[in-house]
């Protein structure tokens, strides 16, 4: 295990160590911001779902669980060497994504795929320099955090803010992208981040769902919140112009009439 936590947090590395755990802590990046899961060498539990409360109970994120030896080393290696802060300057298994590595060229590649995109991103910052990518599919369902940095994302591209959200995926077709790299400058080049892309049509159905799903439950209720805003704007025009209307006609009612000379 490796990583970094708030200092205060320090009593849980104890509790660990006295399990029998190894913990390092890796200096080499702006933040290990990776959520990764090696199993026995076979198994990888791998997105955007922090092991917390909170992860778990009450944030919108997506994980996959990949039963494949070959996958699990090679995460197994990239955690090994940042576990030992020794450099990784390449990863020869082709659909992993490792930032600062790869992950610019990953997903860019998988952004320029054609097709109906998919996307749900806790952050996508102009930085990353994907929205020309994202713009280029003229159908397209994008959601964001509830962050203020995305307005520009609800601006330029349409998406919709989501209350909670934490996944990173992206669905274009049979192609899928989870791991935990933001659209962003510093989580794609800064950052240690661990992703995968896979081509699987059952997986890309089931996280396609799972985008909609949210879309559909979080746009519907924003409708009916601006639907409310303006119908209560109306209500408050038409009282304002009833009470002018009042007024006028008692001022008429009550001013003193000119003799006549």
């Amino acid at each position: 295990m490796y990583g970094g936590i708030p200092e205060d947090e320090y009593s849980a590395v104890s509790e660990l160590v006295s399990a029998g755990a190894h913990v390092s802590f890796n200096y080499m990046y702006d933040f290990v911001h990776g959520k990764v899961f090696v199993i026995d060498n076979e198994t990888v539990i791998l997105g955007s779902i922090n092991p917390t409360y909170y992860g778990f109970e009450h944030d919108l994120g997506i994980d996959l669980v990949i039963n494949n030896a070959s996958i699990a080393r090679v995460f197994a290696q990239v955690i090994l060497s940042d576990y030992y802060n020794e450099t990784v300057s390449q990863v020869g298994y082709p659909g992993i994504v490792v930032s600062p590595i790869n992950s610019a060229k990953y997903l860019g590649a998988l952004l320029n795929q054609p097709g109906t995109l998919y996307v749900a991103f806790e952050e996508l910052y102009p930085s990353s320099g994907f929205y020309g990518l994202i713009q280029q599919h003229s159908e397209r369902v994008v959601l964001v955090g509830e962050h203020s940095e995305n307005d520009y994302a609800v601006g330029k591209l349409g998406a919709v803010m989501i209350p909670g959200l934490t996944a990173k995926a992206i669905v274009v077709g049979n192609y899928v992208y989870v791991g935990s790299i933001n659209l962003d400058y510093t989580s794609l080049h800064q950052n240690r981040e661990l992703g995968i892309i896979i081509q699987n049509p059952v997986v890309a159905d089931e996280v396609r769902n799972t985008i909609l799903q949210w879309y559909h439950e979080y746009s519907s209720t924003q409708k009916g919140q601006i639907g409310g805003i303006t119908q209560s704007l109306v209500t408050m025009l038409l009282l304002i112009v009833t009470l002018l209307l009042l007024l006028y006609i008692v001022r008429s009612t009550i001013r003193p009439r000119r003799r006549r000379r």
